[in-house]
């Protein structure tokens, strides 16, 4: 966040950046209260704020990310449980196969 910010005044305005970011994304607390509150807010369904599309909440980015996942995912799924019948039902009839798969283990 401060590399987006050019700050070409005074040390007191970089040190104001440095202090409000850090209570806002809760650095400012010690690592043990970090972790505690973590675990309370991942509970109750707070991811909190993204840092990559700074301010919006990490529960927005990813529910407007999941119409693209279920897009590429379900046709995915069903390419591949289809093709995996169909050689399953094709290695399951072909006798050339486990003729193969004996020799190799043999030799």
């Amino acid at each position: 966040m401060l590399t987006r910010v050019t700050v070409a005044t005074t040390e007191g305005a970089s040190q104001a950046l440095y202090n409000y970011y850090s209570h806002l994304f809760g650095l400012d607390v010690p690592l043990w209260q970090q972790y505690i509150n973590f675990w309370s807010s991942l509970f109750h369904g707070n991811l909190g704020i993204s840092t990559y599309l700074f301010p919006t909440p990490v529960v927005k980015v990813l529910t407007n990310a999941v119409p693209y996942d279920v897009f590429l995912l379900i046709p995915a799924i069903l390419a591949s449980w289809y093709a995996g019948n169909k050689f399953g039902a094709f290695a399951a009839r072909s006798r050339w196969l486990d003729i193969l798969f004996h020799h190799s283990v043999i030799s």
